[in-house]
């Protein structure tokens, strides 16, 4: 398996991968008309053994097209697919912020001739063209998914041929012979992914992570056969430092294990209170440029931090600039979620769950009750049905409940919201954990430990989004 550094374009903010809704993979990949099979179930996908662990998203194909013949063509793409030295690569982006990465990233030859990757995971689709010709067949059948551009720093939704994939896996491995320069990949190296193959399970579509040593990568001086990331003059009291961390650590290059336990060591306390004290910066930024008139108003003014304002906003910013604060904030909180994730399963007190809450309230906040938002939604035509969990998350959110909104606001409103019962053990009055599941969303407090480690979905009606 190969292991990349890659030097994206620097452009402003921080970025964040355009995955398409799920909604759309649900279609044949070969007809690409129907949404059900004959006896009117929904599709199901292909065998996961005939893709293997290649394409980490499910592959439909309808009953007609099945008995046609169509997946003989999926199975010629599979044969060419598996002989690529280089289908999957690992990519650290250094000294940049991503907020939604993937585990891994295809190669492929972009518009420039130059290499531009393909970010793969479970939100990719494909489509299968069935042609005369072989030529043909790998110049129609595509991957659908987010691109990145490095030499732009830009990241977009576009559709790559299986041809261009073939390419660029040929001009990787001319870049790794030396045979030709890429300014953009700063270092490689490689590590054994037999143990990856033979760890894969038909049942899952997860894979192993390398194992990278996180320590390694924020030591400045790494063991010299380590050919992982690295983050430069890393320090806790660099705020910047902080967030290059927290990016890496959801980049998918660590495995979950690791980044629980790095999480929960020494430097445990230093992340809590960076997390906090960024989150009641962006609650006093949002208060004093306007942005939120219904916003409680703060027991005291906090200093916003410098790196807040210099990175991410401005301290001249006002109502109107709400498209840049909003974007930039709401990556912001959407990397402390996945990072609050982590610490509410080694965090036994109710201190990361109360973050974890208010991060959300936060996100709720930026996605839905901003007014010049929600009218460009409308004028651009797009369902608000997808911004209604925000809606009813800022409703139901119990700011009395939370421990940790009662030390930041003097005056917390008392909500008006009748409480369900715990989805859980069915206790009243003690709901403050919002799940996701529009029928059964309430957990409470001392359930949700629980909860987090065991349950996948709503154990109600077994919907897959239950937790928030």
């Amino acid at each position: 398996m190969l292991f990349l550094n890659i030097k994206l374009q620097q452009t402003s903010g921080i970025m964040r991968l355009k995955h398409h809704q799920h909604s759309t993979k649900t279609k044949c990949s070969f007809c690409g008309k129907r949404s059900k099979s004959d006896d009117g179930n929904p599709l199901l996908p292909v065998s996961q053994e005939l893709t293997y662990w290649h394409f980490l998203f499910p592959i439909y194909c309808c009953d007609e097209c099945v008995r046609d013949g169509e997946l003989t063509y999926l199975i010629e793409i599979m044969e060419t697919v598996r002989l690529l030295e280089n289908f999957h690569v690992w990519i650290h982006f250094d000294d940049y912020l991503i907020v939604n990465p993937s585990d891994a990233y295809v190669p492929f030859i972009g518009p420039s001739g130059k290499l531009q990757f393909l970010c793969m995971n479970k939100k990719c689709s494909m489509i299968i063209q069935h042609c005369s010709t072989e030529r043909s067949l790998f110049h129609e059948s595509k991957i659908h998914g987010c691109i990145i551009d490095p030499q732009t720093g830009k990241f977009e939704i576009a559709s790559v041929s299986i041809a261009k994939i073939i390419l660029g896996d040929n001009l990787l491995n001319q870049i790794l012979r030396q045979e030709c320069a890429c300014s953009y990949i700063r270092s490689l190296g490689e590590f054994n992914s037999e143990q990856i193959k033979n760890s894969f399970s038909f049942l899952s579509l997860e894979l192993e992570n390398p194992d990278f040593r996180i320590c390694d990568a924020i030591q400045n001086h790494s063991p010299e056969a380590y050919v992982g990331p690295r983050i430069h003059n890393f320090s806790i009291e660099n705020p910047n430092s902080i967030m290059k961390l927290f990016s890496l650590l959801v980049s998918g290059t660590h495995s979950n294990d690791a980044i629980k336990a790095f999480l929960n060591g020494e430097m445990k306390e230093g992340f809590l209170k960076f997390i906090t004290e960024s989150m009641i910066s962006m609650t006093a930024f949002m208060t004093q440029t306007g942005f939120q008139e219904n916003f409680p108003e703060l027991k005291e003014a906090p200093v916003i931090p410098e790196f807040l304002t210099r990175n991410y906003g401005e301290a001249h910013f006002s109502f109107t600039h709400q498209d840049i604060i909003c974007q930039n904030f709401r990556n912001l909180l959407k990397l402390f979620r996945k990072i609050l994730r982590y610490f509410y399963l080694v965090d036994a007190s109710s201190r990361s769950i109360d973050l974890f809450q208010y991060c959300c309230f936060l996100y709720a906040t930026l996605h839905g009750g901003n007014r010049e938002i929600h009218h460009r939604m409308i004028r651009n035509s797009i369902s608000l049905k997808s911004s209604s969990q925000y809606f009813e998350y800022l409703e139901r959110y119990v700011m009395s409940k939370s421990l940790f909104c009662i030390e930041i606001f003097e005056n917390v409103p008392a909500s008006k919201t009748e409480l369900d019962k715990c989805a859980i053990c069915l206790s009243d009055d003690s709901s403050t954990v919002i799940g996701k599941c529009p029928q059964h969303n309430i957990c409470c407090l001392g359930c949700f430990p629980q909860v987090v480690q065991i349950q996948k979905s709503c154990p109600s009606c077994r919907s897959p989004d239950f937790l928030p």
